[in-house]
């Protein structure tokens, strides 16, 4: 059964898996069916919808909207040329810092996104955001991306930015000497390239201050690091991180903090070599205790 682009058939879509039949939809050859369900997902994801047993979908309820089309399946309206409905859900998904994994899908989609649409001022600050918040296992996925903004951006005027860029990764990528700590910066080569992007750490001031201000817990220092990760404020981020370690005896959590101080560390040194010498300490070390 195809899905009628109307708001109020939107809302009884769940009936007929409103998810599955979008994600077919986009898929599919035909220029008029896939447009179509980018209409259904926009009125999904951007108005106001009821359904029979009264649950509201608004554009201030970024969960209550990827329950209906998560950001991987959102990222096939790339094949509608000039479609925003992905930006638009990617930013919302990813404006609070409350969800670690999901901020790294929903970044890397409103960065293809905002370079499908030629959008490079925008994908620009979005890709080194990218590059800031991603897991370690990204990175090489992140440098890619920000690569592709930088020539289509500055690489316009500049032919030697992308070469630059690259070869100031490739050299930070090396590992630091054994005993390396989180505590400082490494003495790494200097990401020039990377320095020179700016992201407006406004939109998130709001709601960092409210949770500085409140009670402290893995959760909400969690929260708190991210944000400042999207502020590019990887140095403020790392303490962050260290004191929702402190803060936790649960094993997962704990494994997240560790891994979120190595995103932290990447995004102050602007380079993943003293994250990987970082991590590989701690294994080393935990290898002597046993």
């Amino acid at each position: 059964m195809r899905l009628d682009p109307d708001p109020a058939t939107c809302a009884l879509g769940r009936q007929y898996n409103l998810q599955r039949q979008i994600t077919l939809d986009l898929r599919n050859a035909d220029d008029a069916i896939r447009q179509r369900a980018a209409d259904t997902a926009e009125k999904a994801y951007l108005h106001e919808l009821k359904d029979s047993g009264g649950v509201r979908i608004t554009p201030d309820e970024p969960a209550a909207c990827r329950g209906v089309l998560r950001i991987k399946e959102a990222s096939e309206l790339l094949a509608i040329p000039a479609n925003d409905t992905v930006c638009d859900l990617a930013a919302a998904a990813t404006s609070d810092g409350n969800d670690t994994n999901g901020m790294d899908d929903s970044q890397t989609a409103l960065v293809k996104a905002l370079l499908a649409s030629r959008k490079f001022d925008q994908a620009l600050p979005a890709a080194k955001t990218l590059f800031e918040i991603c897991k370690l296992e990204n990175t090489s996925k992140a440098t890619d991306l920000l690569a592709e903004a930088l020539l289509n951006g500055p690489g316009q005027k500049d032919p030697t930015i992308v070469d630059r860029f690259k070869s100031e990764q490739v050299a930070g990528a090396q590992t630091p000497a054994p005993g390396y700590s989180a505590d400082s910066p490494a003495a790494v080569p200097p990401q020039t390239v990377l320095k020179s992007i700016t992201i407006d750490p406004a939109p998130y001031e709001a709601k960092l201050q409210t949770l500085q201000d409140g009670p402290k817990t893995w959760a909400s220092l969690t929260q708190i690091g991210n944000l400042l990760l999207m502020q590019d404020k990887g140095a403020d981020a790392v303490p962050v991180f260290q004191q929702s370690e402190s803060l936790t005896s649960d094993p997962k959590q704990l494994s997240a903090a560790i891994a979120n101080v190595a995103r932290a560390m990447r995004a102050r040194d602007g380079c993943v070599g003293p994250a990987n010498a970082y991590l590989l300490s701690l294994q080393t070390a935990q290898a002597k205790q046993n």
